[in-house]
């Protein structure tokens, strides 16, 4: 197969990357375009504060969404690309065959624990795009199996036609980024959640809260601003959990700390979420660049939380997870068995098994438990 760029598609990618640019919502959008013009590769790009962080904006398409968020949890410290690509001259299309061999490919665990399982991904093309003086970083990569090897030209022919209009409409979400756009959004994004939320730096410092959350403070009994306007719990126990996901919410190396703890509200056993921000720039001078968080505590409304949150909070087996999942989703134990082709008597062992580990006797009390277990947006207010 013989690929050739369609004129008239990296024209509407154009149009995408300005819009992109100036709202970062929009690059999963640019990501899936740019990945469509060669289907059977895979497109990443990544917006971030250095090569080897994960930070801003992620995205990627032509993978399997799972493999994607092992990527992100697991596999980007060990990937052993990014030493070269730190190295690589700014806004210049690089081809891997030009900086590793084959058999060195082969070499690496990850290769043969991400790589090969995500697409056989054996040949690739790759641009950063680096900010003058402030240490961002624009990632642009195509990932190609040995059977879409023919499209290796084609993709570094679109990522030299395409760096200008990339760069530029990174210098716009930079000028953004400087002013402190991301923490202005962050705030609005607090005022919308429907229970106790904070944002916070590496350090701890409140960046902002919603009114629920001044509330939380107020009673003092769960949390208090200590010193330097910095949250912290009165649980010892709560507050070295909430360090440990802080520092894995904030730096790439510890993203395997786990996704939530609980914490005991008047009696009731209420989740602590901490989520990864993009970086802001927030007000204070010399501030630009920090790393920020989201801290979610608690919530009503019933939602359906991922396997690997549900795995941290309550050590659930994959299998468990999954059941509790489909049964917090309202499905029936004979669907979900023959979903996982599998016996009705043995889901039915698994979610009793869950149910034992999250301490309720009945399906209602589980589907309470999970209610609070991620932000969720109050958009009746």
């Amino acid at each position: 197969m013989t690929d050739r760029l369609d004129s008239e598609a990296v024209l509407d990618i154009i149009e995408h990357i300005y819009a992109a640019g100036v709202d970062p919502q929009g690059w999963p959008e640019v990501a899936e375009l740019c990945q469509q013009l060669l289907p059977g590769c895979g497109f990443s790009l990544l917006l971030s504060n250095a090569v080897n962080e994960i930070d801003g904006v992620a995205c990627g398409a032509g993978y399997d969404p799972k493999t994607i968020e092992e990527y992100v949890t697991h596999y980007h410290a060990m990937n052993p690309y990014l030493p070269i690509i730190d190295a690589l001259p700014s806004d210049q299309v690089a081809h891997v065959r030009d900086y590793v061999s084959r058999d060195w490919l082969l070499s690496q665990p990850f290769y043969h624990e991400w790589l090969k399982p995500a697409g056989d991904f054996i040949h690739g093309v790759t641009m950063p795009i680096r900010s003058n003086g402030t240490g961002r970083l624009l990632r642009l990569t195509y990932d190609i199996p040995s059977a879409r090897a023919d499209a290796e030209g084609v993709a570094a022919e679109f990522l030299g036609r395409t760096k200008t209009h990339f760069r530029r409409a990174f210098e716009v979400a930079g000028r953004l980024h400087q002013g402190g756009e991301a923490l202005r959004l962050g705030q609005a994004l607090l005022d919308k959640i429907a229970g106790p939320a904070f944002i916070v730096d590496a350090s701890a410092k409140i960046a902002g809260m919603n009114a629920r959350a001044l509330n939380l403070l107020r009673d003092g009994r769960v949390t208090r601003p200590a010193s330097g306007d910095r949250l912290s719990f009165f649980s010892a126990r709560a507050e070295s959990l909430f360090q440990r996901l802080l520092q894995g919410a904030t730096t790439i190396t510890q993203v395997s700390a786990p996704s939530g703890f609980l914490v005991d509200i008047a009696g009731v056993q209420n989740p602590v979420i901490v989520l990864p921000l993009p970086s802001g720039a927030p007000g204070a001078p010399g501030a630009a660049g920090r790393r920020l968080a989201l801290v979610q505590i608690g919530r009503r409304e019933p939602v359906v939380p991922s396997s690997e949150l549900l795995r941290s909070l309550y050590n659930l087996t994959r299998a468990e997870a999954g059941v509790v999942q489909r049964v917090a989703a309202g499905e029936a134990i004979k669907d979900i068995a023959e979903a996982n082709d599998t016996s009705q008597s043995t889901v039915r062992n698994q979610l009793q098994s869950a149910m034992q580990k999250l301490g309720v006797h009945r399906q209602a009390e589980l589907v309470g438990v999970l209610a609070g277990l991620t932000p969720r947006l109050s958009l009746d207010e």
